[in-house]
């Protein structure tokens, strides 16, 4: 998501392939108004997702054609009674996905330039663009700005909050429109597997003041270290999504300290915590129970941690079997209190 972002601050360029790859969306000196710039983004999120449809969809063809997975199919609903693999469609529930990555990175960045660029009026959008392609060089005081002066998603605010709900809803609502080969639709969701820090080395530094070569948010999760304001309001501002059509799911990663739960009345709380959440609405939360200390100690001394285990964005890992980058991600994530 925040390459999307990317790719419409520089026209469709993409740094990466160092050629336009993207969809040329307009010279960002015409982005005279914010809804300019969202606009933009749209065209620059709908064309992606298509490019991705595509992509897939040549995958799918070759998988059918040359990969067919008859044991697989035999124990999967729909297959045996249709007579036909699932690679084939022959699925009762047969659906793909495309998934988001990087959404609190986006969300924090879009809402800084709104606030920065088109209220405050503090900079002008090149220059911003400057900035960042430059990796901010020479410009630390303009990176703490974006990092410190401007609220960030994920402590129940609700300007912020809103920006996020409507590009969570502009991302499912692009991605159901499409179609399998399989006959299926496409369902949207939000889950990492540790792929934002491998995304983060090719993105360019990005207006949330992350730099380059920095990891991206981690699934559904807010920015590391943002969450200012405590759990509950980090479960809140993720609880006003609107979930309806991310069938393919989320996660959302939270760190918790073990001395909050040797207290009887603290495990209450996470309980109490827990069901406000899900009656408000949220969809999915994977806690890890470790201090940073101890994760700390398990890189310096691996051989003392063999079953260590975390959550690292929809799944659980072994800490010690985790390369250093996502290691040292999951050692950033906020260490919350009851």
């Amino acid at each position: 998501m925040p390459g999307v972002l990317e790719l419409t601050l520089n026209n469709g360029y993409c740094n990466l392939t160092k050629k336009t790859s993207g969809f040329e969306t307009g010279d960002p000196i015409n982005f005279l108004t914010y809804d300019d710039l969202y606009k933009a983004f749209i065209h620059q999120l709908r064309y992606n997702i298509q490019k991705s449809v595509k992509i897939a969809k040549i995958g799918d063809e070759e998988t059918y054609k040359i990969f067919p997975q008859p044991f697989v199919s035999a124990i999967i609903d729909g297959c045996m009674e249709k007579g036909r693999d699932y690679t084939a469609g022959g699925a009762k529930y047969n659906f793909s996905s495309i998934t988001a990555y990087g959404f609190a990175t986006l969300v924090d960045s879009l809402y800084n330039i709104k606030k920065l660029i088109y209220e405050e009026k503090l900079m002008s959008l090149s220059d911003l663009i400057i900035i960042l392609n430059s990796n901010f060089n020479g410009q630390e005081e303009s990176r703490q700005k974006l990092v410190n002066k401007y609220n960030k998603w994920g402590n129940d605010q609700d300007d912020i909050d809103q920006l996020a709900n409507e590009l969570w809803d502009s991302f499912c609502s692009e991605v159901v429109k499409h179609k399998c080969i399989r006959n299926g639709r496409y369902n949207p969701g939000a889950y990492s597997m540790g792929i934002h820090v491998i995304e983060g080395f090719f993105t360019r530094a990005s207006a949330d003041g992350r730099k380059a070569m920095q990891p991206l948010s981690n699934s559904l999760s807010p920015v590391n270290c943002m969450e200012k304001n405590g759990l509950t309001a980090t479960l809140n501002s993720i609880s006003k999504l609107n979930y309806s059509l991310a069938i393919n799911g989320v996660a959302v990663n939270i760190r918790l300290h073990p001395q909050n739960f040797l207290r009887e009345d603290n495990l209450d709380k996470f309980l109490y915590l827990l069901k406000g959440y899900f009656n408000r609405g949220g969809m999915q939360v994977q806690p890890t129970v470790v201090s940073t200390e101890t994760l700390k100690d398990a890189q310096k001394h691996p051989e003392k941690y063999p079953d260590l285990i975390v959550k690292v964005g929809g799944y659980n890992a072994t800490f010690i079997d985790l390369g250093t980058p996502i290691q040292n991600d999951i050692i950033k994530r906020l260490e919350h209190n009851l």
